[in-house]
């Protein structure tokens, strides 16, 4: 499958919680058990709260436009 590439930017504007909503959506559809889902939508929560401005986004409300590599792999290691 080809992935689309999108402008520079064009993510930054996208809402992490936007982006959850979209890939638990997809889990769903490909009939991930519950406990998978619920897994994986803890563990993108605590990454958002991670990379979140005020360091507390319950919510996830925030954009993308401050992620880089740098504070992905911060989180990682």
């Amino acid at each position: 499958m080809e992935m689309k590439s999108h402008p520079k930017g064009t993510m930054g504007q996208t809402k992490f919680q936007t982006l959850i909503d979209y890939y638990l959506g997809d889990m769903c559809l490909r009939d991930c058990t519950d406990d998978t889902i619920l897994t994986n939508k803890r563990a993108l929560e605590r990454f958002s709260r991670f990379v979140s401005p005020d360091g507390n986004d319950k919510d996830a409300r925030h954009s993308l436009d401050h992620v880089n590599i740098g504070i992905v792999e911060g989180y990682v290691n």
